[in-house]
C-alpha cells in the first residue's frame, strides 16, 4: 500500500468542509482599501457632485380637448368639433408653446412680459387626445405659479 501525503486538501468526493469565519475576516482586512472606496468615496463622490448641478423644478399639467359649438372655430386652431382632425392637438400644442400666450400668462402671474417665454412646452399624444403641459424654472414655488 501506498500512502499520499494530505496538506490539507480535501479528498475528492469527501464531504464539503466548513468555511470558519475568521478566515472571511481576514479577507475583509485584506481588501479594506476597497471596501472603504465603495462603501464611503463613491457615495460621497456622488453627493459632491449632485449638490454642484444646477436645481431644475418642472410641473406638468395634462389637458383634454373638448369640442365648441358646431361650427364654432377658435383663431389658429380651427374646428375642434372632432370631425376626424388628426392634427388639432398639435395646434393646440404648438399654441400653448407661442410667444402670445407666454406673455398673456405673465399678465396674469403679474410677471414681466416676456420673462415666461420658452419656460413652457406642450405636446400632444394622438392616441389619447390629451395635451401635457411642462413648465421648468430654477425655484419650485415659481413652477407652480407657470402652470396654467
Amino acid at each position: 500500500m501506498t500512502q499520499v501525503a494530505n496538506d490539507g486538501a480535501q479528498p475528492q468526493g469527501g464531504p464539503p468542509s466548513r468555511s470558519d469565519p475568521r478566515e472571511f475576516f481576514q479577507l475583509l482586512l485584506r481588501h479594506k482599501w476597497i471596501l472603504l472606496a465603495c462603501v464611503i468615496l463613491i457615495p460621497l463622490a456622488t453627493y459632491l457632485v449632485s449638490t454642484r448641478l444646477p436645481k431644475t423644478y418642472e410641473a406638468s399639467a395634462v389637458l383634454q380637448l373638448q369640442s365648441v359649438g358646431s361650427g364654432q372655430t377658435l383663431p389658429g386652431i380651427g374646428d375642434l368639433s372632432g370631425s376626424g382632425d388628426s392634427q388639432t392637438g398639435d395646434r393646440v400644442a404648438a399654441l400653448i408653446a407661442t410667444n402670445g400666450v407666454a406673455d398673456q400668462a405673465a399678465r396674469v402671474l403679474r410677471e414681466p412680459v416676456g420673462s415666461l417665454r420658452g419656460d413652457a412646452t406642450a405636446q400632444a399624444n394622438q392616441d389619447t387626445g390629451f395635451i401635457t403641459i411642462t413648465a421648468q424654472a430654477s425655484t419650485a414655488n415659481f413652477t407652480d405659479a407657470r402652470m396654467p
